[in-house]
């Protein structure tokens, strides 16, 4: 046997993947917004949100590198006319501010007037998202102004770690008395 080895000589070996197969996760949410005045429904909106670039970086860190998790995550709305959202957002770089003329303030969402659960999920059959639809969160207004759009954070007041958001063109005016419903709707897929 004449195995002989040179120092030019070289080996390789490359591993592609083809693109088509690959595994893309993509993170989404659904926003659904009503206004109930005297009974009567006059706004609907199913609202896509952008989840921001931090709140992306919450759910690496609770799920991958043994973080925090927020227990409750809070729901609140915005204040004024197409307000601007983008997902480097954070709470203090934001250039909406909160609408506030509700009896509640923010509401818990999974907990107290909003339970998130997560569908008919088991080893066969995983489910891909969570949702509150079967219990929206309720803002009970108290002054008049317009919903621009919602908000998820993970404090009940003040500062935190913004979620996602959305903006509502065309957002409702609202006023004393009326009622704005929130459902959201995490998917992953």
């Amino acid at each position: 046997m004449n195995d002989k080895q040179f120092s030019n000589d070289s080996a390789g070996l490359q591993i592609r993947r083809n693109p088509l197969n690959a595994s893309e996760v993509k993170i989404k949410g659904l926003f659904r917004v009503e206004v109930m005045r005297d009974g009567e429904k006059v706004f609907e909106i199913e609202q896509p949100n952008v989840i921001t670039d931090i709140g992306v970086q919450e759910l690496l860190s609770v799920a991958l590198d043994n973080g925090t998790q927020a227990d409750p995550w809070y729901v609140g709305l915005i204040s004024g006319a197409s307000p601007t959202v983008n997902a480097t957002d954070t709470w203090g770089t934001k250039t909406w501010t909160e609408f506030t003329s509700s009896t509640e303030g923010r509401i818990a969402w999974g907990g107290t007037g909003g339970v998130a659960t997560v569908p008919n999920a088991s080893a066969s059959n995983p489910t891909r998202n969570i949702s509150n639809l079967g219990s929206a969160v309720t803002f009970n207004i108290t002054g008049s102004g317009t919903v621009g759009g919602v908000f998820i954070i993970d404090s009940a007041s003040g500062t935190g770690t913004l979620f996602a958001h959305t903006s509502i063109a065309s957002g409702p005016t609202v006023a004393n008395g009326d009622d704005v419903l929130v459902t959201y709707t995490a998917i992953i897929n």
